[in-house]
């Protein structure tokens, strides 16, 4: 009974200006291309933040079997480090030709984000990776946020265009000048020193 009046007596007011708050959540009064990090942006809050990890000094594409990566995907899900950890990793076959195909710009990934964790991982030796991660092609890329499996690169791997599109619609990663990234032919050109070691790792 007491419960009864109680809710009774509960009043809900209604604000005067309702009407005018949720119009300004909507359209809010600045100009969301002058301010960083609009709280209702979607489109910047959809963004990973991984600018603010540190900068390898020596970036390179780092190869490791299913175990180390099992391991190194539990170390960044249970790290505190004050920065996300954001890892690409890229299964691949060493007798896929596109995945040889795909070696050069992966290289030169490395190098343009420097504070992306680039991982290379051989899909043909079975394990239970490839199930839980849906591997079923190579290469297939996946993004890792702190441990996590954010979303997977549907565009083919084939140009340093394409993975620098993926990584900055995903994250608020920027890419650094790098000779030879500028277009598809200096890239060839640059990675033309190291294609011996590149293409050792995928064959």
């Amino acid at each position: 009974m007491i419960g009864i009046l109680a809710s009774a007596a509960l009043t809900c007011k209604y604000p005067k200006n309702a009407f005018q708050i949720l119009i300004k959540n909507q359209c809010p009064i600045a100009n969301s291309f002058c301010i960083i990090d609009v709280p209702f942006d979607v489109s910047v809050n959809a963004r990973y933040r991984c600018a603010t990890a540190p900068r390898q000094l020596n970036p390179v594409v780092n190869l490791m079997n299913s175990s180390q990566l099992l391991a190194h995907i539990t170390a960044d899900n249970h790290l505190s480090s004050g920065y996300s950890n954001c890892m690409l990793t890229v299964f691949y076959a060493p007798d896929c030709v596109f995945s040889s195909r795909m070696a050069p710009h992966l290289f030169l990934l490395s190098q343009v984000y420097p504070q992306l964790h680039i991982v290379a991982t051989d899909a043909s030796v079975h394990s239970k990776l490839n199930s839980r991660y849906g591997i079923i092609a190579t290469p297939t890329v996946l993004l890792w946020i702190d441990g996590n499996v954010v979303s997977r690169m549907d565009e083919p791997p084939f140009s340093i265009a394409a993975f620098k599109n993926y990584i900055e619609r995903w994250t608020d990663l920027e890419s650094e000048y790098y000779s030879g990234a500028d277009d598809e032919n200096s890239s060839v050109n640059v990675i033309g020193k190291f294609e011996f070691s590149i293409f050792n790792i995928f064959s």
